[in-house]
């Protein structure tokens, strides 16, 4: 584990702009572990919408019967 705490917020009045505060330990620097949480984040928004997609199209082909 290279990070204590992580965090994110977005503001009502600021919708554009999100704000990230992340804590992290032995000396790991902060967009490190910003940038892996990213990259992690793009693999899940994949997987997500693979499957959407494929539950989509059974839905799709049952609705046409």
């Amino acid at each position: 584990m290279n990070h204590m705490f992580s965090c994110s917020s977005m503001e009502f009045l600021v919708p554009n702009q999100m704000f990230l505060r992340i804590q992290t330990v032995d000396d790991v620097p902060a967009q490190d572990v910003l940038k892996k949480g990213l990259q992690d984040l793009k693999i899940i928004c994949g997987m997500t919408r693979q499957t959407f997609n494929q539950e989509m199209k059974k839905f799709e082909a049952k609705s046409q019967r």
